[in-house]
């Protein structure tokens, strides 16, 4: 069986958190610009919950894929951490669309409540922790826990703290 793809979460995840906007109570002005964005635009009671249903079922076809595997490995996110203002001369449409690309590996996760472990497994090229995360069936964290504490052994996780942080 195939991993489902994270793209058909994409659309339900962003009316959700629209909806969220939406009824947080919150100024406007309290708000970053992509959530301002979110707060302006109408989500009916109907997209939500049609939102809320494909997310269920996505998280259903997402715990059958656990019935072929232990345990799934991927990366914690598709993109370098980001710099302060990197982001801020882009429109929050062009903004979400790199948050859901950054962050694809996350939400499924979250959504379908599966228990996940993340772990530093590196640096990249410029000295920046790089994480992996371990992804295990329902209610099955002893495995992860296990395979984690394994993975712990046999790689050097200390990390060095760059030179700009003691200073």
């Amino acid at each position: 069986m195939k991993c489902p793809s994270v793209e058909a979460l994409i659309e339900p995840f962003t009316i959700i958190w629209q909806s969220g906007i939406g009824a947080s109570g919150l100024a406007p002005s309290a708000l970053s610009p992509l959530n301002r964005w979110f707060k302006e635009q109408e989500i009916s009671a109907g997209d939500y919950l049609q939102a809320v249903h494909q997310m269920q079922i996505f998280s259903r076809q997402l715990v059958a894929f656990f019935d072929n595997f232990d345990v799934l490995l991927l990366p914690v996110y598709l993109h370098q951490p980001i710099k302060v203002g990197e982001w801020s001369h882009l429109s929050p449409q062009e903004v979400l669309e790199k948050i859901s690309h950054w962050i694809a590996p996350c939400p499924p996760f979250n959504a379908s409540g599966l228990p996940v472990i993340t772990l530093p497994m590196g640096q990249d090229e410029k000295g920046l922790p790089v994480g992996i995360q371990l992804i295990g069936k329902p209610a099955d964290e002893l495995t992860l826990i296990r395979l984690a504490a394994q993975l712990e052994k046999v790689n050097d996780l200390s990390l060095p703290i760059p030179s700009s942080v003691n200073s």
